[in-house]
């Protein structure tokens, strides 16, 4: 049976995927076109979801192929975090220091801080509280590992964080020291 003349027959359109299971199931039950898509159109014998339940799990399973199939090409390319792109802080750091010490700062605090402690011009400070890592691979490529949410953090002079811009570049403190936070 075509595909065509499934459809015309139960006046269902299925995917690609889920045909070939149609198919399958068609080509087993030994029925002709109009009686199996009869019974598949009525759900005789619970044919209609034993078809679905077999196109979900083929589904599934081409999922986890690919998953693995995209692991093995991750490793092979060599992807690892970008020292030159995003944040410099990796989000674990972070996540700790937030853990640890919940110390916030609001934006007028953060801007007073970075003002007084690295010479920037408060009026020019703005805070940002998104931040991304990137990955880089063997041939240079870059994609984005994450966009994180951070509110600035200060609780110590050696353990800080905020994000920030001034006068058209893109800064972090982290840690007390001031480092710029570059995009590609």
């Amino acid at each position: 049976m075509q595909r065509e003349e499934f459809e015309s027959l139960t006046g269902f359109r299925p995917s690609q995927s889920m045909y070939r299971v149609i198919e399958n199931e068609y080509i087993k039950s030994e029925l002709d076109a109009a009686e199996f898509c009869r019974q598949y159109g009525l759900n005789i014998g619970g044919i209609a979801q034993k078809i679905q339940r077999l196109a979900d799990i083929a589904e599934i399973e081409q999922r986890h192929e690919i998953a693995e199939l995209q692991e093995q090409l991750d490793h092979e390319l060599d992807w690892h975090l970008s020292e030159q792109y995003g944040t410099s802080m990796a989000q674990s750091d972070y996540e700790g220091l937030a853990d640890e010490h919940d110390a916030y700062l609001d934006d007028e605090k953060a801007v007073s801080l970075i003002a007084e402690t690295s010479g920037f011009m408060p009026g020019k400070i703005k805070i940002v509280r998104e931040v991304q890592a990137f990955e880089v691979n063997k041939y240079f490529r870059l994609r984005v590992d994450g966009t994180y949410q951070r509110d600035p953090i200060y609780a110590a002079s050696d353990w800080n964080y905020i994000r920030f811009d001034c006068a058209g570049k893109q800064w972090e403190l982290v840690n007390g020291e001031v480092i710029p936070y570059r995009l590609p």
